[in-house]
């Protein structure tokens, strides 16, 4: 509890209870308000909208410490740090004057700490700061690694290894974490807070510490961004206790030490008393905890509640409670049914019978919770209905909450709104010092309310607007030119020489780049900082990094741009520079005043790979061949974020990589990214081109070097990769009288584009918990289509159709070695189909026939019948001279693969082989694996065979993990998920590969991919709200320390 008139620390103390003894006079008068120019930028986008699976319809974002500007204060300034500009403020309490600042080199996204008149902040440049808190002049500063290796993360260049906990001052120590993924190194550190000087450091591999540090005088508890608290011993940093229960980085510790921690998914709390059983489970967003009443705000209401009261009726209300979750589930389940069932044809009355039993439920439910509001007026001292609100506190004995544009004050014992009053934007930071409440929102405001001694208002706006100052006509000139050696205007520009700044600011005025100055002389850093700070483009567009060795601080293949002044060319080698350059056309110019300028373009990495359709080629070997070796260093992380995803358990289609930029398949629109850095480059919304179940049909999107294609409807959008402007849309041949036929199966290879005609629906589309049941599991159905054809990928020009009275599988085309293969069926019961889905065992059941056809022309080159025992899963791929359908079904209690490889001169057979792939009814992936063939081996989980004679080699692999999607493939790895995202070395022997990282996951399918030199992993967990502590993407590149 804070009790002098002073908010040191986030919440005031290091509980992070958010009680104080203070005072306030009420009513309150705005004293003065604080208008930054830039408003936070928060590190994490917003989750998914839901959760399919677990039945939850609104998820709650878990990871919110920086929505806004948090202030700290000692009674006589306040204190903030900025995501934005980068920087440390000190602000006059009295009147919002800022008294100084100080620039650190990365996002600040915690409040700082004060102790004994210095400040204390942790930055995203991995290092800690301790300032005197009269001047900002640095005390001691302290990094945790000796190598200082700056990535792009969260869209901005950051350290590898984040400071994201805050600093925590307890007895004259001062703890705080670095790192965020244990594989780059994650650190628990405690330092003499006068000088800096080490108590101990402590190597954590299991944790991602994300969210403000809370102390015991035993205990240090870290919030782990997503997932729940861990405890560690303050003397030495060892972990004594992890936690289970909703994650988020919303943590409190009772004055008996109990750890409140959530909001998890749903907006709710568990409470664990120390080295006990959870004693309580709370539904809402924020809780203060005093002896005798706990005060719980939730997304419709403010409650107070008696502790003694509410343990008494606490089975009871859990065991109702549990009975309501139930009912929901329920009514949820059937409610997709109905919808599910409204799409297809049913059998008379069953929908009719379907809504009475929802009608039924919902009464069943709402019964319920009159039950369960019955118990909770029982545990209420009081309660009032209010909006969404952001932030809670307790001074003295008023309650203080922040909502959406304004701020509430209750008083603590009856619940009495006592005072309101207006704010620009969400409220998430309240402090209260010296008889003030410092209100902080999401639009950069910090507003004091209180006692104005001379009854004036002020506001303090921070003037500073982007593009502004006039520079030299010289540095736009200079600018204009560079930009336009540049085959792009987004991404990283790197300038190495940073005089000063003007040129910098050019640059970012004629472009979209992030600027990186990289300066030695500390005083043109100075100088260029505040230059570009005044003209409002620092932090959000440039940065200044002081660097005084010869070696850059940043990962391989950063830079877009990269611009050396002559005061910096004898500073670095060009080897050096070269090695930050951005492949596929990264530019680096040499700036020379005595000579000619020089400039370099870079090509291609040597051995890389591209990854073009779904199975990363129109062939479906689901392997780029890329050639890279130990991709275990983190090259990126950030967006595209979860919120605009197909939900994971509907199973997309994968990413495309060509050519340094990753086109991701998002829902009902492509986002595109550069792939060496994550610049999301642009984003085009593609109505009804959604695709789930990928492994039961096509994807939806191919690419080539100039074009992305994506078929949507009967259409296909031809979409030019650097832009994202449509040059064309191309029809679907309509070849069926009086039916349409929409775009199914979609490949290109050379200067053709290929496709198929499938009934309108086909294609799954709806997303709900049913995507489960309707692809997981044996004897599922796959999309078919009717005909063939193939256009001019360049014109739309029609070349050729196939129609041969038949059905095909979209998983059963191929393309290679310049002719189109398939597998199609004339199986009576098939062609009765009339909804274009269907078993594999009817498909299969009779007249199957694997067909050849010159790609160029559409001839029927050769036609051959067989039967294919398949049930469940059927595949078919080509490579060196042979055609490969693979599949299962089950005999008895196993489900059996099979591999059956045709000779491409002739589609005669060449050798079969089969394995027991365990048990039948499989939810997990353990009947639909895709091969990866990589060279003269096929790779189908568990093991390998040779291509060309069918015999089984030694490699074994085990997944490592939890986990149901397929794998991918390069040269030497094979990637997939095993809990988390995994490599497995090809070899001989068995393996449960690598985890390249701990703390995501990948998505339910075929999502990391091995391309351009680099392994790149876009975000498609979206819906997931398992425990890990992050969902973001990723991307990594070989290490080769």
């Amino acid at each position: 509890m804070t009790k002098m008139n002073n908010w040191p620390t986030h919440q005031g103390n290091n509980q992070r209870n958010g009680i104080t003894t203070q005072r306030l006079s009420l009513p309150m008068n705005e004293r003065w308000t604080y208008i930054s120019t830039h408003a936070p930028r928060p590190a994490w986008p917003p989750p998914a909208r839901k959760d399919p699976w677990h039945r939850h319809p609104k998820l709650n974002p878990r990871v919110v410490f920086d929505r806004a500007y948090h202030v700290v204060s000692d009674g006589k300034s306040a204190f903030f740090a900025s995501s934005a500009d980068e920087k440390i403020y000190c602000l006059d309490a009295e009147n919002g004057q800022e008294k100084w600042s100080f620039f650190t080199e990365g996002p600040v996204r915690l409040a700082p700490t004060i102790h004994d008149d210095k400040v204390y902040v942790g930055s995203d440049d991995g290092v800690v700061y301790c300032l005197k808190s009269e001047n900002g002049d640095p005390v001691w500063k302290y990094r945790s690694l000796i190598e200082d290796r700056r990535i792009p993360g969260n869209q901005r260049i950051i350290s590898n290894t984040p400071v994201r906990t805050g600093v925590l001052i307890e007895n004259g120590i001062a703890y705080f974490c670095t790192g965020l993924f244990p594989n780059e190194g994650v650190k628990m550190v405690a330092l003499n807070s006068d000088d800096g000087t080490e108590v101990w450091v402590r190597s954590h591999k299991e944790l991602s510490p994300q969210g403000y540090m809370l102390a015991s005088d035993t205990r240090l508890y870290v919030p782990t961004g997503r997932t729940s608290p861990i405890a560690f011993d303050i003397a030495n940093g060892d972990q004594l206790e992890s936690y289970s229960g909703p994650g988020g980085t919303y943590t409190l510790l009772t004055d008996d030490e109990v750890l409140v921690h959530g909001t998890g998914n749903r907006g709710e709390f568990k409470g664990h008393p120390k080295n006990g059983d959870q004693f309580a489970v709370f539904g809402g967003l924020q809780m203060i905890v005093t002896a005798d009443t706990t005060y719980l705000l939730s997304a419709e209401s403010i409650s107070a509640i008696d502790s003694c009261t509410y343990h008494q009726i606490a089975e009871e209300w859990n065991t109702v409670a549990t009975q309501h979750l139930e009912k929901e589930n329920q009514l949820w389940d059937l409610q997709e049914k109905l919808e599910l069932f409204s799409a297809r044809q049913q059998e008379p009355g069953t929908l009719e019978k379907l809504e009475e039993t929802i009608g039924k439920t919902a009464q069943e439910l709402e019964d319920i919770a009159i039950n369960l509001r019955n118990i909770e007026k029982d545990r209420f001292k009081w309660q009032s209905p209010r909006k969404r609100s952001y932030a809670m506190i307790l001074a003295n004995d008023l309650v203080i909450i922040g909502g959406n544009n304004l701020v509430d004050v209750y008083q603590a014992n009856n619940g009495e709104l006592v005072w309101t009053e207006s704010v620009e934007g969400k409220a998430y930071g309240l402090a209260v010092t010296n008889e003030q409440l410092i209100v902080s929102t999401d639009q950069g405001t910090i507003t004091s309310f209180g006692q104005p001694k001379d009854n004036k208002q002020s506001i303090v706006a921070d003037e500073r607007n982007p593009f502004i100052e006039e520079s030299q006509e010289s540095e736009s000139s200079l600018a204009k030119w560079i930009l336009q050696q540049s085959n792009q205007k987004k991404g990283y520009c790197l300038l190495l020489g940073a005089e000063d700044g003007r040129l910098a600011y050019e640059l970012a005025k004629q472009s979209e780049y992030h600027i990186i100055c990289v300066e030695s002389d500390e005083t043109k850093i100075r100088q260029a900082r505040q230059w570009l700070d005044r003209a409002g483009i620092y932090g959000i567009r440039i940065s200044v990094h002081h660097i005084d060795d010869a070696k850059l601080p940043y990962t391989n293949y950063l830079a877009n741009l990269i611009v050396i002044n002559e005061t910096a060319q004898n500073q670095f080698s060009d080897r050096e520079v070269f090695r930050v350059l951005r492949p596929y056309g990264g530019v680096m110019i040499t700036l020379n005043q005595q000579s000619e300028d020089k400039i370099l373009r870079r090509g291609a990495i040597e051995g890389d790979g591209d990854w073009t359709h779904l199975y990363a080629d129109a062939s479906n070997t689901g392997c780029s061949n890329d050639q890279l070796k130990n991709p275990t260093k983190l090259q990126w992380f950030g967006k595209p974020g979860p919120r605009k995803i197909v939900n994971r358990h509907s199973r997309p289609m994968s990413p495309l990589v060509k050519n340094g930029r990753v086109f991701v398949p998002a829902d009902n629109r492509v986002i595109a990214a550069d792939a060496y850095n994550g610049t999301v480059l642009w984003e085009l919304e593609v109505p009804n081109s959604r695709r789930i179940g990928a492994l039961k049909d096509s994807g939806q999107m191919v690419l080539s070097d100039e074009f992305l294609y994506i078929a949507s409807r009967d259409q296909c959008q031809v979409i030019e990769v650097e832009t994202g402007n449509i040059s064309l849309d191309m029809s679907t041949p309509q070849l069926v009288e009086g039916e349409t036929r929409e775009w199914g199966y979609i490949s290109v290879v050379e200067d053709q584009i290929f496709g198929s005609g499938k009934k309108l629906g086909a294609s799954f589309y709806k997303i709900g918990r049913f995507n489960c049941d309707q692809l997981e599991g044996d004897y599922r159905e796959m999309v078919t289509s009717d005909y063939l054809f193939s256009k001019d990928r360049h014109t739309g020009k029609d070349l050729w159709t196939y129609k041969n009275d038949s059905v095909i599988f979209h998983n059963t085309i191929a393309v290679g070695n310049e002719r189109f293969y398939l597998v199609e069926s004339q199986n009576p019961q098939a062609l009765a189909n009339t909804d274009g889905r269907m078993r594999i065992d009817l498909f299969c059941r009779q007249d199957t026939y694997l067909v050849a056809l010159d790609k160029q022309t559409g001839t029927q080159i050769w036609r051959e019948p067989f039967k294919f025992p398949f049930e469940h899963i059927m595949f078919l791929s080509y490579a060196q001279g042979t055609v490969l359908a693979t599949g299962t079904y089950n005999i008895e209690d196993k489900v059996l693969y099979h591999l059956y490889a045709f000779d491409t001169d002739t589609g005669k057979k060449k050798w079969e082989s089969s394995y027991d792939g365990g048990g039948t009814g499989g939810t997990h992936g353990e009947q639909w694996q895709h091969p990866v063939i990589n060279g003269n081996r096929i790779y189908l989980r568990p093991y390998d065979f040779d291509l060309q004679t069918g015999q089984k080699g030694t490699y074994v692999l085990h997944r490592g993990g939890h986990g149901c999607g397929g794998l991918s493939g390069s040269a030497n790895y094979l990637y997939g998920r095993g809990g988390n995202p995994r490599l497995y070395e090809l070899g001989d022997g068995e393996t449960s590969g690598l985890p390249m990282s701990k703390v995501n996951r990948p998505g339910c399918w075929i999502n990391m991919i091995p391309a351009n030199g680099m392994v790149i992993i876009p975000e498609s967990s979206s819906g997931c709200t398992c425990a890990y502590p992050l969902q973001t993407s990723l991307c990594y590149i070989p290490n080769t320390d």
